[in-house]
């Protein structure tokens, strides 16, 4: 095996000589009774979080990672001034976040008796988080899915009500066969805008991916139902779903 150029590669080489051992112990396991999720799925998840467990892989690391590529993408796409609003929200926002952390919750809470995002008690600009979107695009149309999925992970703690992020970072994580990951992705797409048929259409093709056509016939009749209360999507996404629904008979 040739030394690994950088950090990328050599998780990477990791990962493929891990994956295939990781497989082997899921499938000996039992699934719990208590199990909420297909079979299928479940041994899917533990064998992502025994892969994650044994590269070491945990929450901060990717958010570490989401905000590099950032950094590295808008320091490539925006001007100085550009970079200096950004920046400053941020050194403006952050100790707003911490006191937030320390438990002095802020008038909006009290309000609203509702969770609010980082982005509300950063006072972060919609431009802000339009800009971080961006990358996480830019990473995702020229197929580095790892990053996206790392930019979009770090939108939804930022933002976890909009409904786009969820639905990006879902995405990123199917094009990563992150099945589990993008199924819970796209739940939380679901809860942020119920009319759309999309969580649905993309939640139907992971089930059937891994064999779950009974739980994908249930997205159908879901995404059907969104598709009747939104007829904006009529005519791009109707054929796209029956074309699914035939494939769970």
């Amino acid at each position: 095996m040739t030394a690994p150029t950088n950090v990328k590669n050599l998780f990477v080489e990791l990962t493929e000589s891990i994956t295939p051992i990781v497989e082997q112990i899921t499938n000996t396991l039992d699934v719990p009774l208590n199990s909420l999720v297909p079979e299928v799925i479940w041994r899917e998840q533990t064998k992502q979080k025994l892969i994650n467990y044994a590269l070491g892989i945990d929450v901060k690391e990717r958010i570490d990672s989401g905000f590099e590529l950032i950094v590295k993408d808008i320091e490539s796409n925006l001007s100085q001034v550009e970079i200096d609003i950004i920046k400053n929200e941020f050194q403006k926002g952050v100790p707003k976040l911490y006191e937030e952390i320390n438990h002095k919750k802020s008038e909006a809470v009290k309000e609203t008796n509702l969770p609010i995002t980082p982005q509300m008690i950063m006072s972060l600009s919609d431009s802000t988080i339009e800009i971080f979107y961006s990358s996480g695009m830019r990473y995702f149309n020229v197929q580095s899915f790892e990053p996206a999925s790392h930019v979009f992970y770090v939108l939804t703690i930022l933002d976890f009500y909009r409904h786009n992020l969820w639905l990006a970072y879902g995405l990123a994580e199917q094009s990563c066969d992150h099945i589990e990951s993008a199924l819970q992705a796209y739940a939380r797409a679901a809860l942020t805008n119920a009319e759309s048929p999309l969580p649905y259409i993309y939640s139907i093709e992971c089930c059937l991916k891994i064999g779950e056509v009974q739980q994908a016939a249930s997205y159908a009749d879901l995404a059907l139902d969104a598709f009747d209360k939104n007829s904006e999507l009529n005519k791009e996404f109707l054929p796209r779903i029956i074309q699914l629904q035939q494939k769970c008979k």
